[in-house]
């Protein structure tokens, strides 16, 4: 009857509950249905213990943990229904002191299909970008049984301390038991830390920063490129840019001048091929800096204008040098005038006419 009587009072302060907070305590607590542990938090430390290392090596440092071996030593059909996957994940931030990390903490609601069969929930959390993996078990008391009407309450984790900054996470909350094909029997969802930007402040975060203005210009066949300069206080003094197109790299060291312009710089790329569309990367130089990436499509120039520029100057110059020769060989030659050329023969003619030669009888 007293048993009867708590567990009733127990359903009722969870149901009414718009959320749920795990309780420290111990597997033990909760295998003999100690007061006080109802729905707790187990350690990393006591699951080692409490799971035979093989079941570690098969399943992995977290998903999923064993139901039977956890709390179903008295009762074998205690963990023998399956429970939906839990909904509504939410990343709640939390306040923390390390200017280089954030804190979470993750809430869900369970489902309402299979709920008065559920014990418990795991959560994991693992870096995209990394195999950090990190996960909290949580279980109820094996003689507690929820009404549907307790989907509605919303669970959260403990604290999940010293995520990076910006980085991308992978939270997954499954309910207990799962059955040994367990893949739809859980919820996963995707975050982003905060950026150091976004925490601290600029001065202090020269790693995230990159140019976020880029325009580019092209007058014949020179590229110009033009960039937004980081802040004077980060202490940036150079940069690089680098092209590629067709596997063919093309990279600029820059250094600009801050006396001429502190808030924005102009380079020129003069040996892009023409026709080609180069991926482009403009950055500061320091290492693992953020790159800001863009497009230069490096037009043709008109070929008919090139040409006609250069026919022009051609013609004009084959007429002055045909001009100066003529005038030399007349001149070389000294060639006669009109007029004798036209009177010499008429008065030669005519004197032959008059005085014919004479030829011996």
């Amino acid at each position: 009857m007293l048993m009867a009587a708590f567990f009733f009072y127990s359903v009722l302060i969870l149901a009414d509950s718009e959320s749920w907070n795990s309780e420290q305590c111990s597997l033990s607590c909760i295998r003999q249905k100690g007061p006080g542990c109802h729905y707790c938090r187990i350690s990393n430390d006591e699951v080692d213990q409490v799971i035979r290392l093989k079941h570690r090596n098969t399943l992995g440092a977290c998903t999923p943990w064993p139901c039977f071996e956890l709390l179903a030593e008295d009762d074998p059909h205690l963990c023998e229904h399956l429970v939906e996957a839990p909904r509504d994940i939410k990343i709640d931030l939390r306040p923390s002191s390390d200017p280089h990390s954030d804190d979470v903490v993750i809430s869900w609601k369970p489902s309402e299909h299979g709920i008065g069969f559920l014990r418990g929930f795991q959560v994991s959390l693992q870096s995209l970008r990394g195999f950090d993996l990190t996960c909290q078990l949580f279980l109820f008391q094996p003689n507690l049984t929820l009404p549907a009407s307790h989907a509605e309450t919303r669970y959260q984790s403990d604290i999940f301390s010293g995520l990076s900054l910006g980085s991308k996470y992978a939270v997954t909350v499954m309910a207990l038991p799962v059955p040994r094909d367990w893949d739809k029997f859980y919820q996963t969802m995707f975050f982003s830390t905060r950026s150091c930007e976004e925490k601290t402040g600029v001065p202090e975060c020269k790693a995230d920063w990159y140019p976020k203005y880029v325009d580019v210009q092209q007058k014949e066949g020179v590229v110009t490129v033009t960039f937004n300069l980081a802040p004077p206080i980060m202490g940036i003094t150079s940069y690089f840019c680098i092209c590629t197109a067709d596997n063919k790299t093309t990279s600029r060291d820059i250094i600009p001048n801050f006396s001429r312009n502190k808030t924005h710089h102009s380079f020129a790329f003069s040996d892009l091929e023409e026709g080609s569309n180069y991926k482009c990367e403009v950055a500061a130089s320091m290492v693992d800096a953020v790159r800001k990436q863009f497009n230069v499509n490096v037009k043709t120039q008109k070929a008919t204008t090139r040409h006609y520029s250069l026919s022009y100057w051609s013609l004009a110059f084959l007429f002055v040098f045909a001009g100066v020769t003529i005038l030399a060989v007349l001149k070389k030659k000294g060639y006669p005038q009109q007029g004798k050329t036209l009177t010499e023969p008429e008065e030669g003619r005519n004197m032959n006419e008059e005085n014919p030669p004479s030829f011996p009888e």
